[in-house]
């Protein structure tokens, strides 16, 4: 700590604050004035109810909350202000503990981005790890602060040639110069204070004791966030259950308190209604297989009928077809891939990768095509087999993912921060089927982005049994349970026709 010592001795006690604020660093944006005054107004709520373990730095904070606005990043107020509100006593601990969930915005993108096109041109994670709470990345000297604070520190550290080597130090001054000009004494002190606390000890309630958790199964039919219980039925806040609440991505919806894919190919084994609901696709009024729009049957014609291979078939061809299959065009030879089948039945379009039997007339997994693996998304657990959190400060993993099959392996990117994580990207690539069905396993990381400082933590993962029907654009979904190593998780993939 010597060095450190000498940075305060050089900056003063506000300014050396901010360095040791931003050692501590999660993600940051800058905050209006609207949102200041919302934590402002739970802190001093807060004082007011819970005078038994209000500390002086408590005190400081509420009665010049205002002073952080400038300085402090928007989503930290924002998940203070949430603990606030839960009941959890005090704005300091509430600072410490709200680390875990901010966020970079865009003068924090805007520098990561000139930082790695400019100091690390030839790291291709950089972009994605620049703001990594855990380790050395970069750009956790920034993240606590304010866009202004962000975009001060992009002009002054990332536009020289040695930048790599200098950054962490211009940072650092550069955000003492500028921080300091925002807080006084006393409010930098009890902020820093707040920032060096790992957020592992005991918070306090109104009557002075430790916290329960205010949102479980037993008051909550929804999910939980903060401690504070939501319905669980937006695609900002889904869950069941009491269950930690999830954000649904992309153009998933909240179905009954899961984020779910729209009816179509990757999730729908019959076919999708004019409202987006799955069938069995065996009914002549919604008849249709592999998430295809439902088609009338009846609309083809009188004769027409939904057969058990989901599809609209001729009953008059049915009657006369008896080695081959029938399709819109009448009888088939049944032999063809693009046409399998027999018995006068519906023919089959076998699929990408699929053959035709000739003999019983029925489609099968040709050993020899080629698969990509991609791998869609993940439900994670958010602390480790000892409780503990994956990241300092309470904070979520972050992910990434290995595949394995015989001796091909192939990684995801690194998602920052959170425990359902969405990739949606192809791994393994050109790999055999019978290859696949032999051998496929997978393995979920934590990567800690301290430049190989520090390893990675496996999350878990387990052996996955292919049989013919998980390959196709289809979503598969695998449970791995928990073991005295990992604790449950799971992960959705689909096997794709290369």
């Amino acid at each position: 700590m010597s060095w450190l010592s000498s940075r305060a001795a050089q900056l003063g006690a506000a300014a050396f604050f901010c360095f040791v604020a931003a050692v501590g660093g999660c993600s940051s944006s800058e905050s209006t004035g609207t949102e200041a005054s919302t934590f402002c107004g739970a802190s001093r709520a807060a004082v007011a109810s819970c005078a038994s373990s209000t500390t002086d730095c408590d005190t400081t904070l509420t009665n010049q909350c205002g002073k952080l606005d400038a300085v402090l990043n928007r989503t930290l107020l924002e998940s203070s202000r949430d603990c606030l509100e839960s009941g959890i006593c005090g704005a300091s601990s509430c600072l410490t503990r709200g680390q875990s969930t901010m966020r970079a915005l865009t003068a924090h993108t805007t520098l990561a981005n000139d930082y790695c096109s400019s100091c690390a041109p030839g790291n291709t994670s950089c972009a994605t790890q620049f703001y990594a709470r855990r380790g050395n990345a970069p750009g956790a000297v920034v993240l606590p602060y304010s866009e202004s604070v962000a975009a001060a520190v992009d002009q002054a550290c990332t536009k020289s040639t040695d930048c790599a080597a200098t950054f962490a130090t211009c940072a650092a001054d550069t955000i003492a110069t500028t921080v300091a000009q925002g807080l006084s004494a006393d409010v930098a002190s009890c902020t820093a204070a707040a920032f060096q606390r790992d957020g592992d000890g005991p918070d306090t309630s109104p009557d002075g004791g430790p916290t329960a958790a205010l949102c479980t199964a037993a008051n909550c039919d929804g999910c939980c966030r903060n401690d504070v219980c939501e319905k669980g039925d937006t695609v900002e806040g889904c869950g069941v259950g009491a269950v930690s609440c999830a954000t649904c991505s992309g153009a998933q919806s909240c179905t009954a308190g899961a984020c779910r894919e729209p009816c179509g190919p990757d999730n729908c084994p019959g076919c999708c209604t004019a409202n987006g609901v799955c069938v069995d696709g065996t009914a002549d009024a919604t008849c249709g297989q592999a998430g295809e729009t439902c088609a009338k049957c009846s609309d083809k014609g009188s004769s027409y009928r939904c057969s058990d291979q989901q599809q609209c078939v001729d009953t008059s061809c049915a009657a006369t077809c008896l080695t081959g299959c029938c399709d819109t065009n009448g009888c088939r030879p049944g032999t063809a891939a693009s046409g399998c089948g027999n018995g006068g039945k519906a023919c089959v379009n076998c699929g990408a990768g699929n053959a035709c039997n000739p003999t019983n007339r029925t489609c099968f997994l040709d050993p020899d095509s080629t698969w990509d693996v991609v791998i869609v998304s993940a439900s994670l657990p958010d602390t480790n087999t000892t409780g503990s959190s994956w990241d300092p400060f309470s904070g979520l993993p972050d992910p990434y993912v290995i595949v394995y099959s015989g001796g091909s392996t192939a990684q995801t990117p690194v998602l920052n921060d959170t425990t359902s994580p969405t990739w949606n990207a192809t791994t393994l690539k050109g790999i055999k089927a019978s290859q696949l069905k032999s051998s496929f396993s997978f393995n979920v990381w934590d990567s800690d982005y301290g430049f190989g400082v520090d390893p990675d933590d496996s999350m878990g993962g387990c052996t996955i049994a292919l049989g013919d029907a998980d390959f196709g654009n289809k979503l598969r979904s695998k449970t791995c349970a928990a073991t005295a190593s990992q604790k449950q998780l799971s992960i959705i993939f689909k096997i794709v026709k290369s």
